[in-house]
């Protein structure tokens, strides 16, 4: 598994988190730039740790 692997799935993880926040925020009226920069930024930080540590943890066998 090369080393790139992890970024590229974080990376389409986030791209698609950013795409589904929008339409719930307009429904509720609320200014979807506000709303999905932390939403993306939290999930895609907090995921992209479990997806870094679950394939470490594949490469390494553990």
């Amino acid at each position: 598994m090369p080393p790139s692997s992890p970024l590229v799935v974080i990376r389409s993880w986030a791209a698609t988190a950013g795409a589904a926040v929008p339409p719930p925020a307009k429904r509720l009226r609320t200014d979807p730039a506000e709303v999905s920069a932390p939403v993306v930024t939290t999930l895609a930080d907090a995921s992209g740790l479990i997806i870094c540590f679950l394939t470490a943890r594949a490469v390494l066998g553990v």
